[in-house]
């Protein structure tokens, strides 16, 4: 679609999502992991050390007010739980 000179136009609208996003650390996909490798290297760059460096993510936090996420409370729910989980074990070493 074109559009005045020096404005980037798109004609992509948004679709309906058909199944549950996947996590973007799920190690089926890793192409789709942005997040964690940015901030393993962010922090190596600041001299912190892989092995004390632990992420911990909870996917789908803002089911509760984004409505496109409707009908994934339960799928967050888990994330969440699963999060907690592993910094109670993370807290515990």
């Amino acid at each position: 679609m074109a559009g005045p000179p020096g404005r980037a136009t798109s004609s992509c609208r948004e679709a309906e999502p058909s199944s549950p996003p996947t996590s973007t650390h799920n190690p089926k996909h890793p192409h789709l992991d942005f997040q964690m490798p940015y901030l393993k290297a962010y922090f190596g760059n600041l001299g912190v050390p892989p092995e004390n460096l632990h992420l911990v993510a909870a996917e789908l936090t803002r089911v509760d007010v984004l409505p496109q996420l409707a009908g994934l409370e339960d799928l967050a729910a888990a994330s969440l739980t699963r999060a907690r989980a592993t910094l109670t074990e993370l807290a515990a070493a």
